[in-house]
């Protein structure tokens, strides 16, 4: 086994051992040369002196060698690592990445799971297989919408719930509730599709207008109406579902369409009368009507088979016949054995009868305003629209021009050293902007040249006072002459 030797240097000024350390060193070499510059140039003192300086400065140059190479044996080494990183930094990025990536797969794991929780779900509640639901969600992926995937799901899921079958249906439930949850979910809150597609569903059965629409179209006209009967009165688009479900039964048992009804429920509201009371109250009128129709003919001005005639035809003309004649006519207290046989609901009925009589040129503009929402179709989508595009604006009134604008020009990549400071500033340059495209400030002069930054990417190395970027640009001008 080798021995090692081990190496001592004696260093000595005017007979005395300087101490071996390079601050020792130092430190009496720069007393020779202070010493040396009070002695006369040329003299033995000042030859001997430069002697010594000489030995001492060789000592500590044989030192600063030694680090040196020390230094270059340690920056190889970091180069090695520099292909990964920044020495550490690198190590540390790639853990950093692996825990990223393995968060990734944890996280598209459990967003597969959940996925796979929703489609059995839909499959629960519509009677589909998983090949069937994969499917449909294919076809929701081809929706304009901003709603995510999980939402569309919910909405086959309610379908499902309330008894729709088979994949055309479905979708065109999952269309129109997509429509109506932007137009109408302010208004109608969570549920409003449930209560909009229940609608639908109770009227479309004896409702010609509705009877042969596909089931999307049949929910997007009670959406038409509420949206439209809401968009030009004061009235409340949850009370006049409220009121529709709550007539719906006689509605259908009378023949009176749904647009009718909602008629009736936009005037109430807006005379501020209990949605309860007054479907209960109108719904007792409609059976009294009926049931004594000579009673009613009477106050219409009519002959009994005349009215009776129209009962039979059209219940909601017979109705507005009594409302015109009371309003007219009076004739209330011919029907106050009628609001007494109904007890606690006397007051709601007189309260009914005496506003829609008062109010009739309301109900009947109301209802026309109803029927003609349902005939158009566009309130619903016109209203999507406003909604769906204050979301959308951003990138389409802002970014979508701006990429326009620059398609067409020449692209210009160029290398940059920011400093710090700056950098914050260049990267506002990728903000966007209000106005038209060609209004934009964000544009920057480099060699005479105006330029639109399209792209950057940035290098920062710690401790570096400065950020080494590449941006592609696209060139907007020529040189200006000189």
């Amino acid at each position: 086994m080798a021995k090692g030797t081990k190496r001592t240097i004696g260093i000595y000024i005017n007979g005395k051992e300087v101490e071996n350390s390079i601050k020792a060193i130092t430190s009496a070499m720069q007393k020779l040369i202070n010493e040396q510059k009070k002695m006369i140039v040329g003299s033995d003192e000042y030859v001997a002196h430069a002697q010594k300086i000489k030995e001492l400065r060789g000592y500590i140059d044989e030192h600063n060698a030694s680090l040196k190479t020390t230094k270059t044996l340690w920056q190889q080494l970091s180069g090695q690592w520099s292909n990964l990183g920044n020495t550490l930094t690198g190590i540390k990025s790639l853990f950093s990445m692996a825990n990223s990536a393995i968060s990734s797969v944890k996280s598209l794991t459990k967003d597969f799971a959940a996925m796979d929780d929703i489609y059995a779900t839909v499959m629960k509640v519509t009677d589909m297989t998983r090949e069937e639901v994969a499917d449909l969600n294919e076809e929701f992926k081809k929706m304009d919408t901003r709603k995510s995937r999980e939402e569309l799901n919910a909405y086959a899921e309610i379908a499902g719930r309330i008894g729709v079958r088979g994949k055309e249906d479905l979708l065109g439930f999952v269309e129109a509730a997509n429509l109506i949850m932007t137009s109408l979910s302010a208004t109608l809150g969570g549920d409003a599709i449930e209560q909009v597609s229940k609608l639908a569903m109770i009227f479309s059965k004896t409702q010609a207008d509705l009877k042969d629409l596909s089931l999307k179209d049949q929910i997007l006209a009670v959406g038409n109406a509420i949206t439209e009967l809401g968009n030009v009165s004061t009235a409340n688009e949850q009370y006049m579902v409220n009121f529709a479900s709550r007539l719906g039964g006689m509605g259908i048992q009378a023949k009176i369409s749904m647009q009718d009804i909602l008629g009736y429920a936009s005037v109430l509201d807006q005379n501020m009368l209990s949605a309860e009371k007054s479907a209960t109250a109108l719904s007792k009128f409609i059976i009294k009507l009926m049931t004594e129709p000579a009673k009613f003919a009477k106050i219409a001005g009519m002959e009994v088979n005349e009215f009776s005639k129209l009962l039979e035809t059209d219940v909601n003309s017979a109705i507005k016949a009594v409302l015109k004649s009371l309003g007219e006519k009076g004739g209330l207290q011919q029907l106050a054995p009628m609001f007494k046989e109904m007890g606690s609901n006397a007051s709601g009925a007189v309260e009914m009868i005496t506003t829609l009589s008062a109010k009739l040129a309301d109900v009947e503009e109301a209802q026309r305003v109803s029927n003609q929402a349902v005939k158009d179709g566009n309130a619903v989508m016109e209203e999507y629209a406003i909604t769906n595009n204050s979301v959308h604006s951003l990138g389409e009134i802002y970014i979508k021009p701006y990429l326009d604008m620059i398609g067409g020009y020449e692209p210009v990549t160029a290398q940059f050293l920011f400093p710090l400071h700056a950098f914050l500033e260049v990267v506002n340059l990728f903000k966007p902007q209000a106005g038209s495209p060609s209004s934009q400030t964000r544009w920057v002069m480099i060699n005479n040249i105006k330029m639109l930054p399209l792209q950057m990417k940035f290098e920062f190395t710690q401790g570096k006072n400065f950020i080494k970027s590449e941006i592609k640009m696209a060139k907007m001008s020529v040189p200006s002459p000189v």
